[in-house]
């Protein structure tokens, strides 16, 4: 069983990703 960290960890990872990729124009901004 995971714990709650774990998974708020990896949510915060895919944020991140997403957030680079805006930055670098390589997808579109959320609406």
């Amino acid at each position: 069983m995971r714990n709650k960290v774990e998974e708020e960890n990896e949510l915060l990872q895919e944020l991140i990703e997403g957030i680079e990729q805006i930055r670098q124009g390589k997808s579109k901004p959320f609406k």
